[in-house]
């Protein structure tokens, strides 16, 4: 097995950014964020992690 700590700090790093633009998205269009809003960037945010490691770990990306 490869150490994880690299894979994960890429996918943390593209989830964030992920989530930076939404809130930037959020602001623009709602003018401002709401629950919504929150539990679509942890969604979005949760799904890019896992597949981003996923296919990191195994190659795949």
């Amino acid at each position: 097995l490869q150490p994880a700590g690299p894979v994960l700090a890429v996918a943390a790093a593209a989830a964030l950014v992920v989530a930076a633009g939404l809130a930037r998205l959020a602001r623009a269009r709602l003018g401002g964020q709401t629950g919504d809003v929150l539990g679509a960037v942890q969604i979005t945010t949760e799904i890019v992690l896992l597949a981003l490691s996923a296919a990191l770990l195994t190659g795949a990306g």
